[in-house]
């Protein structure tokens, strides 16, 4: 099995001799001129956007980006994409170890994923480029398609690629998961891939949206966006004591003072090694939260030792109520 250094050369010097070869004016071009189509109704005038393996540049610049940057690792697809669009950004490298230094409102792998080595590592090298704001945008060839394309590659009706990574929506899905990216949306695109008159319409735009048509699409595009990052405080819960003015009888003839205003019973989390516990610091205000115990087992300012034998020798269970906490004996 070659390396991936071997196996980069080999696809690059594959698409080298494709930019040089005549574009393909039937399938090649009918099928290019509908993804522009899509990707201008997701990509809005003026946005910046970065799209990875860009090849001649043609679907970046129908985007008209406000500042757009190509990255191919084909030499001679850079310098065709120079030479039709001078107003836009191209560098020839490897998209899985490209520059980080911008940040893109909107980043575009256009049929790239399947001829990528690692895609998780090139998918974990978007996210440094992103904003909360970013969409990642990337289309990739049907599974269900991979004869039929075969079989137009040795007819010359398609450029000849090397082997591809034929993934699924579910397989590019968890693989952007991994990569800090939530699917917003997927959609399947192009059904018909034969430029025949009156018919682009129906199959392309109405019936790939409709079961079971959209089984039968070429290509299937997915839209997702960074994870939000988690703010990482510690859990806590609060237990709020309504404000009461009402006396309560702490024995025969004694009384305490009224509950004071509302306070805020807190509980640290206590993590342990099977399960997780909440300890809690009672206050003075808990004592109309125990209704099961009888008013006469609240004993106040008493030792935890003479309350515990008290309240055994009367057969009831007790509460200490001193000022600090209060817990059964």
């Amino acid at each position: 099995m070659p390396s991936q250094v071997e196996d980069v050369k080999k696809r690059q010097a594959a698409w080298d001799a494709i930019a040089l070869k005549p574009p393909q004016r039937w399938l090649g071009e009918h099928y290019q001129r509908r993804l522009r189509s899509v990707y201008r109704q997701l990509v809005p005038r003026g946005a910046r956007v970065l799209e990875l393996g860009c090849g001649n540049g043609d679907l970046l610049a129908a985007l008209a980006p406000g500042y757009g940057l190509g990255i191919d690792f084909s030499a001679n697809m850079i310098a065709q994409a120079r030479a039709r669009h001078p107003d836009l950004c191209f560098r020839q490298g490897d998209v899985h170890a490209f520059p980080q230094e911008e940040s893109f409102d909107f980043v575009i792998l256009s049929d790239l994923v399947n001829d990528l080595w690692d895609v998780q590592q090139v998918l974990e090298r978007i996210h440094p480029v992103c904003c909360p704001q970013t969409r990642v945008i990337l289309n990739t060839y049907s599974r269900l398609w991979q004869l039929p394309l075969g079989l137009a590659q040795v007819l010359s009706l398609a450029n000849p690629v090397k082997d591809q990574n034929w993934l699924t929506v579910e397989d590019l899905s968890g693989l952007l998961y991994l990569a800090g990216f939530e699917v917003l949306r997927t959609s399947q695109e192009y059904m018909l891939p034969l430029p025949v008159p009156g018919m682009d319409g129906l199959f392309n735009r109405i019936l790939v949206r409709l079961w079971p048509f959209y089984h039968l699409a070429l290509a299937n595009l997915l839209v997702a966006r960074p994870l939000p990052t988690p703010a990482g405080e510690r859990p806590s819960v609060s237990v709020i004591v309504p404000e009461g003015a009402k006396e309560h009888d702490a024995g025969p003839g004694r009384a305490t003072k009224p509950a004071t205003s509302r306070r805020s019973l807190s509980a640290s989390p206590s993590w342990g090694a099977k399960r997780s516990w909440f300890s809690w610091r009672a206050t003075p205000a808990m004592a109309p939260m125990m209704p099961s115990l009888p008013r006469s087992s609240v004993i106040p300012n008493a030792s935890a030792g003479s309350t515990g034998r008290a309240a055994k020798a009367k057969g009831m269970p007790c509460v200490l109520a001193s000022n600090e906490r209060r817990e059964r004996c």
